[in-house]
């Protein structure tokens, strides 16, 4: 998972070279994470409501069609692979309505 990927990553990194690694974006889920386990720490101890994270699985996104680059996402589309193998930005985000 992404998250794994945060190790060395640096918060005074600029904007102006792309992560090839996505390292920023893991240490964002890994950020999350962290969040949530302080989230559902101050809850449980307050009484207060039940804290869960959330994976949405690996969705076909821009970013990680930019991750895999372009020769081998249309070899995936044209043989319907992405669609077996991959959520869609609206099954994703449906992770955390069920």
């Amino acid at each position: 998972s992404s998250h794994l990927r945060a190790a060395g990553v640096s918060l005074s990194a600029t904007d102006a070279a792309i992560d090839r690694g996505l390292r920023a974006y893991a240490q964002s889920k890994l950020g999350l994470m962290h969040v949530s386990l302080l989230l559902r720490a101050a809850s449980a101890a307050s009484g207060g409501p039940a804290v869960r994270d959330c994976h949405p699985g690996v969705v076909w996104t821009p970013m990680l069609r930019r991750q895999l680059g372009a020769p081998l996402c249309r070899l995936l589309e044209a043989s319907g692979a992405s669609r077996r193998l991959f959520r869609t930005p609206q099954q994703g985000a449906a992770t955390v309505l069920w």
